[in-house]
């Protein structure tokens, strides 16, 4: 099982603990390549089938880091203005000397894919220009934000495998079993499990009501031109700290997650506002200062 992280609220214990658990996969089988394919469409179901999320409104990263350098790496895409990524996990281990063979075969897949109309996502991206880890073993995460607009696809067929693989220049007996999870026509895609991480976003709807989340607060955000509205739901529990999700477009995510799926830069306590012009942070401590009377 995978776990999901919030970019913005990942610790690095909790990424120590997650590269201590993922499995380890070499270059020579399929392993790898059918690791990142199970997961990526394993990203949908985080909201447990409760939101309809698509395969074609995601845009993915799939990148390697020094094992001790997650927690940076994941930062640092947070804080990337031109990809909009907010989540991230950790899929597995290699040797940094496979590193450099694993990413030409999934490179070269993915370009085949994508000229053929069939790459099942709105866009992967794998920049493979950096030098490579120090360290001795690898590890291999994905990052991902959403798209307002599903990008269409053309599923490929079971007979299409081996030209897809000799288009792509690699082994059809490996490149067969990495695609046989594939979504066909009427076939749902394989897919690993993939669960939120405890301490970060909650894959379900909070209740509208009750001691936690006792009310809702319509919000808006605006910056260059862009602007979104949103629904808010005030943690009152006495001495929280963290402001409570947001509702935006039948998704429940942070507020700084929720600014940057809006396609909006910075922080989403500041930026979300009422109509009135109060700020979450202020919003918050208001319902804070209710709850103690």
């Amino acid at each position: 099982m995978l776990t999901a992280f919030d970019l913005h609220r990942a610790t690095e214990e909790q990424l120590r603990t997650a590269v201590r658990l993922c499995p380890t996969h070499r270059s020579g089988d399929p392993g790898p390549l059918r690791a990142i394919v199970r997961a990526i469409h394993a990203i949908p179901f985080l909201w447990r089938e409760r939101v309809r999320v698509e395969l074609q409104q995601l845009q993915v990263y799939v990148g390697r880091s020094n094992p001790r350098r997650v927690h940076n790496r994941f930062r640092a895409h947070f804080r990337n203005q031109h990809r909009v990524h907010s989540m991230g996990s950790v899929l597995f281990k290699c040797p940094t000397k496979d590193v450099r063979r694993i990413e030409e075969r999934g490179i070269r897949l993915v370009k085949t894919l994508d000229q053929r109309g069939s790459l099942c996502v709105a866009n992967i991206a794998n920049d493979s220009r950096g030098g490579l880890p120090k360290s001795k073993t690898a590890v291999i995460y994905v990052t991902w934000g959403l798209f307002h607009s599903p990008r269409r696809i053309h599923p490929p067929r079971r007979r299409d495998l081996s030209r897809i693989a000799r288009d792509a220049g690699l082994d059809p007996a490996l490149v067969g079993c990495e695609l046989e999870d594939l979504p066909y026509p009427r076939r749902q895609a394989a897919r690993d499990t993939l669960k939120w991480h405890p301490d970060h976003l909650e894959p379900d709807p909070p209740p509208p009501s009750g001691p936690r989340y006792p009310g809702q607060v319509a919000v808006f955000a605006s910056t260059r031109g862009k602007s979104h509205a949103a629904r808010y739901f005030p943690a009152r529990d006495r001495g929280a700290t963290e402001s409570g999700p947001v509702l935006i477009n039948d998704l429940w995510m942070s507020p700084t997650a929720a600014l940057r799926y809006a396609g909006m830069h910075g922080s989403g306590r500041r930026s979300w506002k009422t109509r009135a012009g109060e700020t979450l942070d202020e919003v918050h401590r208001r319902w804070l200062a209710r709850s103690k009377r």
